[in-house]
């Protein structure tokens, strides 16, 4: 964290949920459908982790990725759901420090959310040049192309050590690349109905009581409301 850097003000990514992640900072956080969100994590560990179909997306879904901080946690560093993730970052949406983002908005209206980022980082005003180069670089036929640059390449060569798998493994081109279709619903179209059930019992049993609301779709309307109603500061 310390070592000299290329750029300023300094960007990193991180998985850890609020009450863990080093303070001090500005924070975008994004937010996507939890079915989404699982159906991808699925595709990045189908022919990486396991073998390519040797576990379905139901059981994948419902038996580990629904379960995942459900039993007993001994420290709060160890690895939360989905659900806990995002319960701890509901509590601060409204921090002036927080950009709150839905990945549905991110991609259905890319350019206003490109500017409210700017926004964010204190970058006054964006030129057109500017707000075209970042819709480019952030568009999913740019990412595709250069796909190897946004893939977790560190990760992937640890967790082989760890896991005694190949060292190379998933790491050929294009295997199990994070940059997939970037298309928004496909997992409520392509898991099972018993798969949504029990997605649905994760977030009434983890994401409700602290949010509010029953559903993905429902806490979306929350949060925009509040944005359009200034109650966001951001």
């Amino acid at each position: 964290l310390n070592a000299q850097q290329v750029g300023f003000p300094r960007l990193f990514k991180s998985h850890l949920w609020w009450f863990s992640i080093p303070k001090g900072a500005k924070y975008i956080y994004i937010i996507r459908d939890p079915l989404d969100c699982a159906l991808s994590f699925y595709h990045f560990f189908d022919g990486w982790l396991f073998p390519s179909g040797s576990i379905s997306i139901h059981e994948f879904i419902a038996q580990w990725w629904c379960q995942r901080g459900a039993g007993i946690v001994n420290n709060e560093h160890e690895v939360r759901s989905y659900f806990h993730h995002l319960g701890s970052w509901f509590t601060v949406r409204n921090d002036p420090n927080v950009l709150f983002l839905f990945y549905e908005d991110v991609v259905q209206e890319k350019r206003e959310t490109i500017k409210r980022v700017a926004s964010f980082l204190g970058v006054s005003e964006l030129s057109e040049e500017q707000l075209n180069a970042v819709e480019e670089f952030t568009s999913i036929s740019f990412m595709k192309k250069y796909g190897y640059k946004f893939d977790e390449i560190i990760l992937r060569r640890e967790r082989n050590s760890a896991a005694g798998l190949d060292p190379n493994a998933g790491l050929g081109h294009g295997q199990n690349s994070k940059v997939r279709t970037g298309h928004v619903g496909t997992g409520k179209q392509q898991v099972e109905p018993k798969t949504i059930e029990a997605v649905q019992k994760a977030w009434n049993l983890f994401v409700q009581p602290i949010v509010g609301v029953d559903s993905y779709q429902e806490l979306r309307q929350l949060c925009n409301n509040e944005r359009q109603n200034h109650i966001c500061p951001n």
